[in-house]
């Protein structure tokens, strides 16, 4: 951690970064809409005050983000039901996260190789494969961009203590905040960025911080702190039926549980080794997860190796380079919520993999510069050779599983389309009933949720009723009155009406 980067090569930096991320997820610019895509899609078209203010009430996990619909209904206005725009937007937002990674990174005396090796680790990630290809994950980059902002032009405010500078980086965190609760770590990432910078032995700063200037950039902490009170009072008063008790998770075992499945996901392309091995395979894994988090025995366990773990790692940073102490100090920041969040889902790593990224550009820097002591060769060859290894290796990856989404949402769209032929033969008024309609392909999603949704977008049903049932449920609809109601069970790519 040497030199910093220079102002002139800012630009083909910048152009190496878009083009990378174009390059890496274009593939799935021509994928249709899927699941939960259309739940949002139908929240944004008919957006309204009361569905601004609830949020996401409706949606699975019951959680408070009110800008989402918003989000939704800019990008319905925009592109309607044509999904290269969703997904357009959704590369473009994660390239900017990379571009603004890059600049918050330079802010610091970090060398050239380091930076654009963590930008490049970021924006290529193959861990990205949800939160880029799904479109319902569009908030999540969304909201990155408004906590990247936060703390880029909370470093310019740190700089020049121009007083806009903070409002507009306490504006983007609120902004941050109501789009995703991604955004809690926020106040913890600026405290770290202060200490780093006004309480360091090696000062960042030129000339050394005044005691003044100290105690203005510990205060101007404190409202970042409060506006998670702020979010959590008004999300009480906009749902004050919604605990907190479905979402987080005190349990020991769902907390190693959750910090095995981040670290594995973060190192290993996990879905590829199932779509080797087969998904069975992880349906066992889940489940057997599942019944051991109910065990005394195994959370008893668990609870001291999560002790002995955290005094092993302790110790561990405690005697490692001292650079390498202050890049885990991020990573263990942006990654200690998730382990208490009480579900899993590729998308929650897109955070995460900012602190891995510098961890990683870290670690194998080190020994880019051990191995350049032992060869006639440059540093700078061997750091490009090392971009091309992770390029082509996070692109083979992401290729590879594109093509079970791009499948996936294939038979999404062939079943909507045979679904609005079989209402549209149907009596009217007639309630027409689906049942096992297609639920996910190699951990890529269809139709587990949105179904409903999906033939509102697409099939207006004035003269009929759209519901789905499990087959669990079926006795009770043979039971009740069966005039005008119809039944369609999905079969091989088509609907077999039962009766």
């Amino acid at each position: 951690m040497t030199q910093r980067i220079r102002t002139d090569s800012y630009f083909i930096d910048y152009i190496f970064i878009i083009c990378t991320g174009l390059f890496i997820f274009s593939p799935c610019l021509f994928n249709f809409f899927v699941s939960d895509d259309f739940i949002w899609i139908r929240k944004g078209s008919t957006l309204s005050f009361n569905q601004f203010f609830y949020g996401s009430r409706d949606s699975a996990y019951n959680i408070f983000r009110p800008l989402v619909p918003v989000l939704f209904f800019v990008l319905h206005r925009a592109f309607e039901l044509s999904p290269f725009g969703y997904h357009l937007s959704s590369i473009l937002l994660h390239i900017l996260n990379a571009l603004l990674f890059y600049r918050i990174l330079s802010h610091f005396p970090l060398t050239k190789n380091m930076i654009v090796l963590s930008s490049i680790i970021f924006v290529s990630h193959f861990a990205h494969e949800e939160t880029v290809f799904w479109i319902s994950s569009i908030s999540i980059p969304l909201c990155g961009l408004f906590y990247l902002l936060s703390v880029f032009i909370f470093l310019k405010w740190l700089k020049n203590r121009r007083a806009w500078f903070y409002l507009l980086s306490l504006a983007s965190g609120v902004v941050a905040f109501f789009i995703r609760e991604d955004a809690v770590t926020l106040p913890l990432i600026l405290s770290f960025i202060i200490g780093l910078t006004y309480f360091p032995s090696e000062p960042v700063i030129r000339n050394g911080p005044s005691p003044k200037r100290r105690i203005t950039a510990l205060i101007s902490a404190i409202p970042f702190f409060l506006l998670i009170v702020f979010y959590l009072k008004l999300r009480n008063l906009g749902l004050p039926h919604l605990g907190f008790g479905s979402l987080f998770s005190l349990n020991p075992a769902n907390l190693s549980k959750n910090g095995i499945y981040f670290i594995v996901n973060l190192v290993i392309p996990i879905r590829l080794i199932f779509d080797m091995i087969g998904y069975q395979y992880s349906a066992m894994i889940n489940s057997a997860l599942k019944n051991l988090g109910s065990n005394l025995i195994v959370v008893i366990t668990a609870s001291l190796g999560i002790t002995c773990l955290i005094w092993v790692l302790f110790f561990w940073i405690k005697k490692t380079n001292k650079v390498f102490r202050l890049l885990a100090v991020p990573f263990c920041i942006i990654l200690f919520p998730y382990l208490f969040f009480n579900g899993y889902g590729l998308r929650f790593t897109y955070f995460p993999v900012m602190g891995f990224s510098l961890i990683g550009s870290y670690l194998l820097v080190s020994v880019l510069e051990t191995v350049t002591k032992l060869s006639r060769y440059s540093p700078k060859s061997y750091v490009h050779l090392l971009m091309i290894v992770i390029l082509v290796f996070n692109f083979l990856i992401l290729f590879e599983r594109n093509r079970w989404w791009t499948k996936a949402s294939t038979i999404c769209e062939e079943t909507i389309t045979n679904a609005g032929r079989v209402v549209s033969s149907s009596p009217t008024g007639s309630v027409v009933y689906f049942m096992e309609l297609p639920s996910r392909l190699h951990g890529a999603y269809i139709l587990n949720n949105g179904f409903v949704e999906a033939m509102n977008l697409f099939y207006p049903l004035d003269n009929h009723q759209i519901k789905t049932i499990e087959s669990g449920n079926l006795p009770l609809l043979k039971s009740g009155q069966l005039e005008n109601r119809h039944l369609f069970k999905y079969e091989n790519g088509e609907f077999r009406k039962l009766f």
